[in-house]
């Protein structure tokens, strides 16, 4: 497989993994001590003789993240179903990067460069020209793709792709389970590609350009720290430092999270009244159940009852 091919499909792994905030590294930062397992964040609610359990997670790991806690894995081995934002681990690859690219590309006869400023296109033909890649690899893709593909092309640390990640761990323990999704794949990259032109460029600018966005080995580093020990303010901290780094990353932010976040309470909620008796543990970003405009609040708002675990 050529490096090029390499990269699209790594970029598409990204996407159908929807990592909240995925890092461009710079130098690798010195992690804290992490617990003997962890804690994550993880709730549970009730109603008859119906059981919902929400995991929080993070979408990559390293080895220090495991194992879990046992009230994690006590939690999963109660449960009937696995619910997750989308079902990565079944998905048909090759059906779903013709999807993603054929999404992702430009009509024929436009290209990147007709769509960006040239100081930002200069940019990115730099970057690609210091991989050892084409100067127009990205030619034929919209920014919202590119975006993503710059995540592998400079390179998560080693740390970060040794392991399952929080959410692929359960898929791949899911055994007899049924797998249910809060959106899909197809909806994930069709959210995606439904951003503005002009909102696709200032984020490709910022995940450049703006040391604040998150787009750093560091705060992934901070996020898995935080993750391990089920630290919810220090985790808080980093998501708004990240929101509020510029107009664009705010908008960012309440489009990947906030808007989604009505559309997946309101799955939940019919896990919880439809009456089978049956236990659901189900796993999204953690960025999903913090914060005022989480779904956490959101079942709060509309009278549920959750448990902090």
């Amino acid at each position: 497989m050529t490096k090029v091919k390499k990269l699209f499909y790594a970029a598409l792994s990204v996407v159908l993994s929807l990592a909240l905030v995925l890092p461009v590294p710079q130098a690798g930062a010195a992690k804290n001590t992490s617990p003997d397992e962890s804690k994550g964040y993880l709730w549970k609610l009730e109603k008859g003789k119906n059981t919902v359990y929400l995991l929080g997670s993070i979408h990559v790991a390293t080895e220090e993240m495991y194992p879990l806690s046992s009230t994690i894995e006590k939690a999963f081995a109660e449960s009937d179903k696995l619910v997750v934002e989308a079902d990565i681990a079944n998905v048909d690859a090759e059906q779903m990067a013709k999807y993603t690219l054929e999404k992702a590309s430009y009509p024929e006869g436009e290209t990147l460069k007709d769509h960006i400023s040239p100081e930002l296109y200069s940019q990115i033909q730099e970057l690609l020209k210091s991989v050892g890649l084409p100067v127009n690899t990205f030619d034929p893709y919209e920014p919202w793709y590119i975006q993503m593909a710059l995540t592998n092309l400079v390179g998560i640390s080693e740390e970060y792709t040794k392991v399952e990640g929080i959410d692929q761990y359960f898929l791949n323990r899911a055994g007899k389970r049924e797998i249910l999704e809060l959106e899909g794949v197809e909806f994930q990259i069709d959210y995606f590609d439904s951003m503005s032109p002009s909102f696709q460029e200032k984020l490709l600018y910022d995940s450049l350009n703006n040391p604040a966005s998150g787009n750093d080995a560091q705060t992934l580093d901070t996020m898995a720290l935080a993750w391990e020990y089920g630290d919810h303010e220090r985790m808080l901290s980093v998501l708004n430092s990240a929101s509020a780094s510029s107009q664009a990353m705010t908008l960012y932010y309440q489009y990947l999270n906030d808007d989604r976040n009505v559309g997946m309470t309101e799955k939940i909620k019919s896990y919880l009244n439809d009456g089978s008796g049956d236990t659901y543990f189900v796993v999204a970003g953690s960025a999903h159940f913090l914060g005022d405009s989480s779904i956490v609040k959101l079942l709060e708002k509309d009278g549920y009852k959750l448990t902090r675990l």
